[in-house]
């Protein structure tokens, strides 16, 4: 499996109307440090920061797409989920105490080895079983940047830095279907227009435990491996495939 960031001029410019005086290229020493090899580290502190000051833990997520090998002619399955989190506990991050750096990270942590965030299990079970059917994956937040007041989001609407760097992702990779994970990536997702196309829609609910019970009323269960079978179905059924 292959991990690249096709998006990260478009994420850039995002990042430059939220945190002011960034340098050029302000994602490359980030990407230097994760690879190219999904699940390749498994040290503490194996993410990159962005050189702007913040007052409390604050995330950032480098989109990123996963490709079984080098062909560029398979078809891209886009999964959206909510925001970069992070949490003052996370031992991977002990080396960035007191915080005072936005933490510069991939989706669901894919470029640490899982045993040391197995929370993301359900997540790449996700994208091995896309993958298996022949598909490329590119996964991105709705948000693009998380703390925990919520400083930097602002309304959804055209002119958000978030809201115009989606739109901008989306028509850069050209999906024909998009994965929404979750109530708030859903609502906000449905209400863009895209310039390319609208691509089809496939709604679930979000894979976290903290969706159990969502889960259990939609499927009658909430085991890791159920959501994943269940969310991938869906998916192939959308498109015409068993």
């Amino acid at each position: 499996m292959k991990m690249t960031f096709p998006t990260q001029g478009i994420v850039e410019d995002c990042l430059n109307k939220i945190f002011s005086g960034l340098p050029a290229s302000s994602l490359s020493s980030s990407i230097t440090i994760f690879g190219n090899i999904p699940e390749y580290h498994n040290a503490p502190g194996a993410y990159g920061t962005l050189p702007v000051h913040v007052s409390q833990i604050t995330g950032i997520d480098i989109p990123i797409l996963l490709t079984n090998d080098d062909k560029e002619d398979k078809e891209t399955v886009v999964i959206v989920a909510q925001d970069p989190l992070r949490s003052i506990k996370d031992p991977m991050l002990k080396p960035f105490i007191p915080f005072d750096k936005s933490i510069v990270g991939t989706p669901f942590a894919f470029h640490y080895e899982l045993q040391y965030y197995k929370q993301t299990e359900v997540y790449r079970l996700i994208v091995d079983g896309l993958l298996k059917k022949g598909y490329n994956v590119y996964i991105t937040d709705i948000w693009k940047c998380w703390d925990k007041s919520k400083t930097y989001r602002g309304l959804w609407k055209k002119g958000n830095p978030h809201f115009d760097c989606l739109v901008e992702e989306i028509d850069e990779i050209k999906p024909n279907y998009v994965i929404l994970m979750g109530k708030q990536a859903q609502n906000n997702f449905k209400k863009i227009k895209f310039t390319y196309k609208q691509p089809k829609l496939i709604c679930v609910p979000h894979p976290s435990a903290a969706a159990n019970g969502a889960w259990v009323r939609q499927i009658g269960k909430c085991d890791i491996k159920t959501k994943a079978n269940y969310i991938i179905k869906q998916f192939l059924k959308e498109a015409g495939e068993k």
